[in-house]
């Protein structure tokens, strides 16, 4: 991946099928799923010239050709979803696993 060694949120990635069956085993189950935007330009000049391979002047064209590209992107299908699930088992032990 690109971002190998960047700062991020992310620690995993899913694709819905293995997180539906990864809830499914911890006795967990989907409430909801919201999409999220895929890109913003709040702090994309920054997330460019982080590794610091990239020259100013490049990351000024990069950042400029995303920005004004963006409302053109938001009409492809976001790539981030944020899942809700709660637990099936309504006990809870001390240490805040799930009994049945």
């Amino acid at each position: 991946m690109w971002q190998l060694g960047f700062p991020s949120p992310h620690v995993h990635y899913f694709d819905s099928a293995s997180l539906i069956a990864i809830i499914g085993r911890h006795g967990f189950k989907e409430i909801d799923r919201h999409r999220l935007a895929s890109l913003s330009a709040s702090g994309l000049y920054a997330r460019v010239r982080y590794s610091r391979d990239v020259p100013v002047w490049k990351a000024v064209a990069i950042t400029v050709a995303v920005t004004v590209m963006i409302p053109l992107l938001r009409l492809l299908p976001s790539d981030s979803t944020v899942w809700l699930s709660h637990s099936t088992s309504t006990r809870l032990t001390r240490a805040g696993r799930c009994r049945g």
